[in-house]
């Protein structure tokens, strides 16, 4: 577990990380960068992942989809750090899906 100004500092990081990878200007790239810091923060043990870094990396996942990253890579690495998140989704595409028939 990270102490509250080792919270803080990692916090300030993955912020800044994202703020240059949306400054870049080619949108395909922009959204490769967005998932592989994404991706870096969902490949450890995330249970310890102090929850504003949990938060910011989903928002990484959400624009990556958006600017037309791999849907597939984006909801793994989602899996790991909101799996919840999974079931929500599955439960709303089935109902979009169903009622439409």
């Amino acid at each position: 577990m990270l102490s509250e100004s080792d919270t803080k500092r990692a916090c300030a990081l993955v912020e800044d990380s994202g703020e240059i990878a949306g400054a870049i200007t080619d949108i395909d790239s922009q959204a490769a960068e967005m998932l592989n810091i994404a991706k870096i923060l969902a490949a450890r043990d995330t249970s310890h992942l102090p929850e504003p870094i949990r938060v910011r990396a989903c928002r990484f996942l959400a624009q990556a989809v958006t600017r037309g990253s791999s849907w597939q890579e984006s909801l793994e690495a989602l899996a790991a750090l909101q799996p919840s998140a999974l079931s929500s989704i599955g439960r709303v595409i089935v109902s979009r899906h169903v009622n439409v028939r």
